[in-house]
């Protein structure tokens, strides 16, 4: 028996040697007596029971979570998720906002069947519970992998999970980057493994998890994710030339970077269409006005939502700034929430930091920091400015406080590295220094704040008192400086001061009261009055306790919805009235609207029910936007302009204003908007009788917005139809007639007395659509700078234009045939393993 105790006593020690932390606990009692399997079953069982409850509405009750971005996303994918309802086919291009884009970054479906398909699926019937499982599942296998200590893993997979940031992201609606979220630590996981492990087959377990990664859809994530991983990969780097495991290391790396060419493969579809329409997206593309290469988005733009460098101690102190809107007083423009992982997560992180040797914890601790001055974006310059400037696709993301995220994984890994390290049986008088100095420190900070916070901030934003006084001004129609404002003013910040106080100091308390809690116990723990399992299992119930107190607040009850999401996107009268103007006119394709009911370019809802020149998309077409910048709306007034109308075959306007060129035919008391329509609208697609050829850029605006433009009889191209065209008088015959209009082709009859140039108000994208007249097939002209055009012959055609891009179909190939290979190829290796050890076993 003694000799059987030890070798199991040896086998612990080996597993936990992976970072240095040396043997795993062995004191005995009922945790230690359960065997591996017994523990994970256990760990895995309650961390599925904590993602069913903290979601309860939704696993249990059928309801829906329900956020602003889940329902603008659903509103951009309403015209494709029909198409495919319709014809079973999946649709590329969007028809309902914009005047139409194409769908690649709306809704792209994903043809090769990876991994995430079981997902996918779930996200129909379960969600957001069992993508929760997948986030925290993967941070206890990734903690185990690097301690061998089930409880110190779960305390590390509680840290990431609950910190506030998820609940957050999920109750506003970012569905992707949850996604890309859950799947990091699994990609995390492979990479460290590979890396200590150079077998071949590690670059096809990369190369699935890394693909999987990339196919949630938050390219932002993935690339904050690439540079811990590279940041660790330079920590491993020399820990391997300083141990003289240089070639071992080499290997590692180079079937590292193979599985990251598989996976870029297997990813072919959705990212090849992708960065084919990134160049002619606001995000990389050309711009009509200048004509000049936008490779990124503006400094100002992207670091619109920097963190404030104080507000980094919320992640201690959860509303030391508010707990958001409008109760939020820090830096940036406004907040859902802060980001919070807890005292005792950065407790148990400090330990590791300080106690660990292993290139680890160094990594982690090195990424920690990086990131977080990442995170401050314009508030450390000295950093930012040079990446942003020359580091590639550095300039390509905004709202530079989602590196926290990443920032707070590394203090939830290192957590569970402490946690270990603190339960270990090697230098015990190093672990408890490392603890103690750990818990001085952050103790220290927390009692700090908790006795002379109030005094140490002045919880209110810079000029709040002034931007109040001329809100409040011009609501009155006074001066700002009137005593009544004035009073009225100090009144409002003496109470909002107060409310964000109270706030703050029971924050502060709480996370005081935890870290005495977790000090306590391992206190108790060193001393011999509790094992080591009774310890870690209290500091889990700690941590769990207070991120799910904190992380409820932003995700409660009425984030839910009862039925599916479609039911939650309001159906207003003037809505039923647009509808049944469009069943009138035979369906889409008519006719457009633009709402004025909210930012017409940055709401979505109008698209659930019909089309809209307006809409919501965060990488617009740069032809779209420019027509918005130039044309769609006066720069003075901020309102639609009638050539914007009459160019987009805007008919209908939702406002609750007359305006000029439109006559009121619909009010809806209910809301006080009433729609509009155009008086004598042009037709949407139409001949025209002369053109004139400019440039792209200035030239094509100026020529637009002359007074003696008409829109009905001339066009501007911006190359040569090659056609004479004939006037257009009473005798002429000119016939337009719709035919047919989806999301991958619009045909139209049409008759014309001469040659002359058919002008369409669908948008110019010329990746992917094709013209033909009589299945001739014929070039589309940019014309007046956003929308198309075909030159058409005397007599009776056919005219159809239809979207089928070529890199599309070629994506799918590439990433069918990647796919086959790379699963076929670990398929066949687990089959070999699994014969080799039956023969050995006979």
């Amino acid at each position: 028996m003694a000799s059987k105790a030890g070798k199991s006593t040896g086998k612990r020690g080996k597993r936990g040697s992976r970072d240095g932390r040396g043997p795993a606990p062995a004191d005995g009692g009922f945790w230690e007596d359960l065997s591996s399997r017994t523990r994970h079953l256990a760990v895995l069982g309650a961390l599925l029971v904590m993602s069913a409850v903290f979601f309860a509405p939704a696993t249990f009750e059928g309801r829906t979570l329900v956020g602003s971005d889940t329902m603008q996303s659903r509103a951009m994918a309403k015209s494709m998720s029909d198409h495919h309802a319709e014809t079973g086919e999946h649709a590329l291009w969007a028809t309902n906002l914009f005047s139409g884009m194409p769908g690649y970054l709306i809704m792209y479906h994903r043809v090769a069947v990876q991994i995430d398909a079981v997902s996918i699926w779930f996200r129909r019937n379960l969600w957001p519970t069992f993508q929760f499982f997948v986030l925290l599942a993967g941070v206890y296998v990734l903690v185990y992998y690097l301690t061998s200590s089930a409880l110190a893993s779960l305390i590390a997979a509680i840290a990431a999970g609950f910190t506030t940031y998820i609940p957050i992201i999920l109750s506003v609606g970012h569905t992707s980057k949850f996604m890309a979220i859950s799947w990091l630590p699994w990609l995390m996981a492979a990479f460290v493994y590979t890396l200590r492990n150079p077998r071949l087959i590690g670059a096809a377990v990369f190369a699935i998890l890394l693909a999987v990664e990339l196919r949630a859809g938050h390219p932002q994530i993935t690339y904050y994710a690439a540079w811990l991983l590279g940041l660790w990969w330079i920590v491993e780097a020399v820990a391997a030339f300083r141990r003289g495991d240089a070639r071992k290391f080499a290997a590692s790396s180079g079937i590292l970077a193979f599985g990251t060419i598989l996976a870029v493969l297997m990813v072919a579809q959705p990212y090849m269409a992708q960065l084919e329409y990134k160049q002619f997206s606001t995000r990389g593309g050309v711009t009509g006005a200048s004509g000049g290469e936008s490779t990124g988005l503006a400094w100002d733009y992207a670091m619109n939502w920097s963190q404030g460098i104080s507000e980094l101690l919320t992640l201690l102190v959860a509303n030391l700034f508010g707990g958001g809107a409008p109760t939020y007083w820090g830096v940036k423009p406004f907040t859902e929430g802060p980001h919070y992982i807890g005292g005792i997560s950065i407790l148990l992180a400090l330990v590791a930091v300080i106690g660990k040797r292993g290139s680890v914890a160094r990594a982690l601790s090195i990424g920690a920091v990086v990131l977080a001055t990442f995170s401050l974006g314009k508030n450390a310059a000295w950093l930012n400015r040079p990446l942003f400037d020359h580091f590639p696709m550095f300039s390509a993301f905004r709202a530079p406080e989602m590196w926290l995220h990443l920032v707070e994984l590394c203090i939830a890994v290192l957590a569970g590295l402490g946690a270990a390290f603190l339960v270990g049986s090697d230098e015990p008088a190093r672990r408890k220094k490392s603890f103690f100095v750990a818990a001085g420190g952050v103790l220290g900070i927390s009692m700090i704040l908790t006795l002379g916070g109030a005094s140490l901030f002045s919880f209110q934003r810079a000029d709040e008192g002034a931007q109040a006084a001329m809100q409040l001004a011009t609501r009155e129609n006074v001066s700002p400086n009137d005593p009544a404002v004035q009073r009225a003013v100090s009144q409002y910040l003496t109470n909002v001061t107060e409310a964000r106080r109270d706030l703050f100091t029971r924050d502060a308390v709480r996370t005081t009261l935890m870290l005495v809690l977790a000090t306590g116990l391992v206190f108790l723990y060193f001393r011999g009055k509790v094992r080591s399992w009774m310890m870690l299992t209290a500091l889990t119930l700690l941590v769990l306790v207070d991120l799910w107190g904190v992380g409820k607040r932003h995700l409660t009850g009425e984030n839910y919805a009862d039925g599916p999401l479609d039911t939650s996107i309001a159906m207003y009268g003037f809505d039923r009235f647009i509808l049944d103007r469009v069943a009138e006119s035979g369906g889409p394709g008519h006719f457009r609207t633009l709402s004025l009911e909210s930012s017409p370019t940055n709401w979505a809802r109008p698209a659930f029910h019909y089309e809209t020149s307006g809409g919501y998309n965060a990488a617009k077409l740069q032809v779209y936007q420019d027509f918005i910048d130039n044309i769609l709306f006066d720069p003075q007034t901020g309102l639609p302009t009638l050539l914007g109308i009459d160019l987009s075959a805007t008919r209908f306007l939702i406002s609750n204003r007359a305006l000029p060129g439109f006559r009121p035919v619909f009010n809806d008391d209910a809301t006080g908007m009433a729609v509009l329509e155009r008086i004598d609208p042009p037709q949407r697609t139409r001949f025209v009788e002369e053109y004139s050829v400019l440039p792209v850029g200035d030239a094509t605006f100026a020529a637009l917005l002359d007074e003696s433009f008409d829109l009905r009889t001339e066009a501007i191209t911006a190359e040569d139809p090659r056609i004479e065209s004939t006037p257009i008088d009473s005798s002429s015959t000119v016939v337009v007639k719709l035919v047919t209009y989806s999301a991958h082709d619009v045909v139209w009859e049409v008759e014309t007395d001469g040659p002359r140039l058919l002008v369409t108000s669908e948008v110019y994208y010329p990746a992917g659509w094709r013209a033909f007249v009589d299945d001739v097939e014929v070039p589309i002209i940019r014309t007046n700078h956003t929308f198309r055009s075909v030159a058409v012959p005397a007599g009776a055609h056919r005219v159809r234009m239809e979207f089928r891009p070529e890199t599309h179909e070629l994506s799918i190939w590439v990433a069918i045939a990647s796919t086959v290979a790379v699963y076929g190829w670990l398929i066949l290796y687990v089959v070999l393993v699994w014969v080799g050890k039956r023969k050995r076993q006979d």
